[in-house]
């Protein structure tokens, strides 16, 4: 068995095929007990928010679509962040040869990747390892490992022909994408993911010791008073919430969501990020 066949299978997995956690697109109310006054609809009211839990892991099978969303969105913001007149993003392939990888870990055969795209042309980017293939069944099961790029640069046929003469690694060149974000949720739905190594990796232009994007990832907060949300219970007990994404409604019948500090028998209010709920499951080495 080749070397890259044996990384696929012993190192990673993929994603949406691990366990998720038992809270996982559990619903949650966020909201505001504010005076909203100056509204007629919203005067005396409570506003709330639903949301569902996202665990923010690329391994879990309930959050995935919610988790490969928000990092395509993180992606497209940042490969915008740095732009180059008549330079324009574009969707790369690497492959691997298995003959010529052969006694190569992990890492080494990241870095060759790298090189060979800077010799054919690109610049930096985001590169996210894909440890299968597709199969006959349509299915990622086939061990073949290969990165997916989404970069700048000028790729040279000529350099891609060279390289596979000379490593017997193939580069696609597949052009500019229409959408960026489409193109980024499509490479991380069928992407790898390991304890052990990072999923999406940034290089080149487009590392972070050599571009620094700040990404807002808050949410607007309240419509009627711009305050920001906080987590929210339902107090009645004879009946559910009302249904929809958000709503108005009395607010006596919410409280605010309080955790209690078993050592110290303390109680603080949750303020939380409505897009990335409890990043505090977060996998760092899946993230970046």
């Amino acid at each position: 068995m080749s070397a890259t066949s044996i990384i696929s299978q012993n190192t990673f997995s993929l994603c949406g095929h691990g366990d998720p956690y038992a809270d996982c697109q559990e619903l949650l109310y966020f909201g505001c007990k504010r005076e909203h006054g100056y509204f007629n609809s919203a005067k005396g009211k409570a506003y709330v928010k639903v949301v569902r839990r996202n665990c923010g892991r690329l391994r879990c099978p309930k959050c995935l679509d919610k988790v490969t969303s928000n990092k395509a969105r993180k992606i497209k913001q940042r490969l915008k962040a740095w732009k180059v007149d008549r330079l324009t993003i574009k969707h790369i392939i690497v492959s691997p040869d298995a003959d010529e990888t052969n006694g190569m870990d992990y890492p080494e055969i990241k870095k060759k990747a790298y090189n060979l795209m800077k010799r054919c042309g690109v610049l930096g980017g985001v590169m996210v390892v894909h440890p299968f293939r597709c199969n006959d069944f349509h299915r990622y099961e086939k061990p073949g490992l290969h990165f997916h790029i989404l970069g700048y640069g000028n790729v040279r046929g000529n350099k891609v022909k060279e390289t596979f003469e000379k490593e017997k690694w193939i580069i696609k060149n597949k052009g500019k994408r229409k959408s960026v974000f489409v193109t980024a949720k499509y490479i991380l739905g069928h992407c790898g993911v390991s304890e052990k190594y990072s999923t999406i990796n940034w290089f080149g232009c487009c590392s972070y010791n050599k571009l620094r994007v700040k990404i807002n990832d808050k949410h607007p907060g309240c419509i009627y008073c711009g305050e920001e949300l906080l987590q929210m219970a339902w107090r009645p007990t004879k009946f559910k919430p009302p249904d929809g994404n958000e709503f108005l409604d009395e607010p006596r019948n919410w409280t605010y969501f309080k955790l209690h500090k078993v050592r110290h028998f303390r109680c603080y209010y949750i303020e939380i990020d409505i897009q990335d709920c409890f990043p505090k499951y977060n996998n760092k080495t899946e993230e970046e």
